[in-house]
């Protein structure tokens, strides 16, 4: 890296639209589209803490137009739905691709959201890969099983802190009533 921002190297490159739009009994519906990454992600909050102090009962960010998100963007995302907490509004995501959806779920972003598993694609099928031994292991294939094992513990690890995170937020909103 050259220490420049995507934007910077290609200023057409990171580009983000937003819409806004009422839906039905008191839902504000943002539709996204582009890329949030880190030159982005502050316009998205933004947007969306505009349309939180309008103190809607339920925002809905329609991510189906995103074909790009970093962690910064997945980050921005868990930081409104906190901020949406505060106004006592229910913030949702609706219909991200397949691939922002997986970058989501790495970063806890679907368990706390709530939403639906991603569909099937080529590279993840539907089943786990269940792993016959060859009758000599090499030692790529070696690391590869290694690799795997170690990402499922990791997606496991992620799942437990998930649900210690979302228990300590209820225990918290507990004690504030």
């Amino acid at each position: 890296m050259d220490g420049r921002s995507r934007a910077d190297r290609d200023p057409g490159m990171t580009s983000l639209g937003i819409s806004v739009s009422g839906g039905s009994a008191g839902t504000v519906v943002l539709r996204v589209a582009g890329d949030i990454d880190i030159d982005t992600a502050p316009r998205l909050r933004d947007a969306i803490e505009a349309q939180l102090a309008r103190r809607p009962a339920q925002l809905c960010v329609e991510l189906s137009g995103v074909a790009f998100i970093d962690s910064m963007g997945a980050q921005t995302l868990l930081d409104c739905r906190a901020s949406a907490m505060d106004s006592h509004c229910r913030l949702r995501l609706a219909g991200p691709q397949v691939l922002v959806h997986n970058v989501l779920d790495m970063r806890g972003v679907v368990e706390v959201f709530g939403l639906p598993a991603a569909p099937d694609v080529p590279w993840r099928g539907s089943e786990p890969r269940q792993y016959a031994p060859p009758r000599a292991w090499t030692p790529v294939e070696q690391t590869v099983e290694q690799a795997e094992r170690v990402i499922a513990e990791a997606r496991e690890i992620r799942r437990r802190a998930v649900a210690v995170s979302a228990a300590a937020r209820r225990l918290l909103d507990l004690r504030r009533e």
